[in-house]
């Protein structure tokens, strides 16, 4: 976890608006020079901040423009003139936050405004939970603080910005939590002045050093609720592709996998076992630190589970977790395929398990694939880094989503291009890259 590069001042600026039209009905009506902002006000727990009395004050002239108190579902109209900036002022019900109008004429614009309380001899603390790589926000996810002097535990959900706030005592210490991630961080709070907000982030993988290991515990209630439609992931790749068999399967272990490690161990292991008797997993985590340099085709780490049950690949996991060095965000995903290609060269298939926007480092050992690998992607919809889509055509291999099999990338030729996830990519010098 690390420090944003400045706190926020003494408002926190949202502009989160669309050019749509509402979906109900408005009572005011938009004119060509006044739009009709609409403003759905929510507590920090989610829930709609009724009976809340604001002002809409233009920001550079001062003059108040319009006023008005949420319904019972959070919700007001002001009519305010467009191409400008206004202050919402709450009073002492909240911090006051800035919104901005398009200049567009007859707008009505939707605007959700999350508020923060002021401060009240505690900390306001916001936590952004964020995508480690591509820094998307991680939507109504619960994030727990606990305070390590009396056990006391704080939760409040992410907003759509991937925010959660907390009010907490000064001059204490809290260990942060998701319902993935146990022990992500610990962190004290110290007394910021009155005006300003205190930022952390919080990437979406934990940190991989033996004190987070020894308290990491992804909650098996929770976790398929995170991850949503792609707990589905396995059951139906495996459904559109009978003809795999006897696979071995080479799995990212690096933290940024999270719970799709779960999935991985629920769909070959504990649910058919009886179709791989002789499973044969490879993990690979990367060990690379600053203070021990990655050697391409040499960085180790790939730790082989054979006839693999659910104990050996829990005590098989962890040993490759310990030895994670966390040094970079790629990883040396060709040289564990290579491990695992020279040690089942029976295999029926090798399957190359691992999330797409996590890149890695050693294409250039992709000559050595001597045969078609089948890469199956865990959260393509986040991402997906070019340098698989390369690994495929080259090798011709094939990948696999969710949603859809792509079997011939290598067919594509110069300028040709391909959509997978939410994500299109044109062959370009010989090599793909996202339009």
């Amino acid at each position: 976890m690390y420090h944003l590069f400045k706190n926020t001042l003494s408002y926190l600026f949202l502009c989160l608006f669309s050019t749509s039209l509402c979906a109900q009905p408005t009572q005011l009506k938009p004119t060509p020079l006044g739009a009709v902002v609409v403003l759905s006000l929510v507590q920090p727990d989610g829930s709609p901040a009724a009976s809340v009395a604001l002002k809409a004050v233009d920001i550079y002239r001062g003059k108040v423009y319009a006023q008005g108190i949420s319904n019972t579902q959070g919700v007001v109209e002001l009519l305010l003139p467009i191409g400008e900036k206004y202050k919402i002022d709450f009073g002492d019900k909240a911090r006051n936050l800035v919104v901005e109008v398009p200049k567009q004429p007859d707008l009505v614009l939707p605007i959700t405004l999350a508020l923060t309380p002021k401060p009240d001899g505690k900390g306001v603390f916001v936590f952004s939970y964020l995508h480690h790589k591509y820094k998307t926000p991680f939507v109504g996810q619960k994030v727990i603080l606990e305070r390590l002097s009396n056990g006391e535990v704080f939760e409040q959900l992410t907003d759509d910005q991937g925010n959660a706030y907390f009010r907490v005592p000064f001059n204490e210490q809290y260990r942060i939590s998701t319902l993935t991630y146990s022990c992500l961080d610990e962190f004290k709070a110290t007394k910021q002045p009155e005006s300003s907000l205190v930022n952390e982030v919080l990437e979406a993988y934990p940190k991989t050093d033996t004190t987070w290991l020894a308290c990491f515990s992804p909650d098996p209630t929770e976790f398929e609720k995170v991850i949503g439609e792609e707990t589905e992931l396995f059951p139906k790749i495996i459904e559109r592709n009978p003809q795999w068999s006897n696979p071995a399967v080479v799995v990212d272990a690096t933290g940024s996998m999270g719970s799709y490690l779960q999935l991985v161990k629920k769909w070959f292991i504990m649910q058919n076992k009886a179709n791989y008797p002789n499973l044969q997993v490879f993990f690979f985590t990367d060990a690379d630190r600053i203070d021990n340099p990655t050697v391409i085709g040499k960085t180790g780490n790939i730790y082989q589970c054979s006839n693999c049950s659910a104990a050996s690949w829990d005590q098989t996991l962890r040993k490759a977790q310990l030895a994670s060095g966390g040094g970079s965000d790629d990883e040396n995903d060709v040289e564990a395929v290579l491990t695992a290609i020279s040690k089942i060269p029976n295999a029926g298939e090798i399957l190359l398990v691992a999330d797409s926007f996590s890149g890695f480092y050693d294409l250039e050992l992709a000559s050595q694939i001597n045969r078609p690998i089948r890469i199956i992607f865990c959260g393509a919809n986040l991402g997906i880094e070019p340098e698989y889509l390369d690994l495929a055509r080259q090798t011709g291999s094939s990948i696999h989503t969710i949603e859809a099999d792509f079997t011939q990338l290598n067919s594509l030729l110069e300028g040709q291009s391909i959509r997978i996830g939410n994500s299109t990519f044109r062959v370009s010098n010989g090599k793909f890259v996202v339009e």
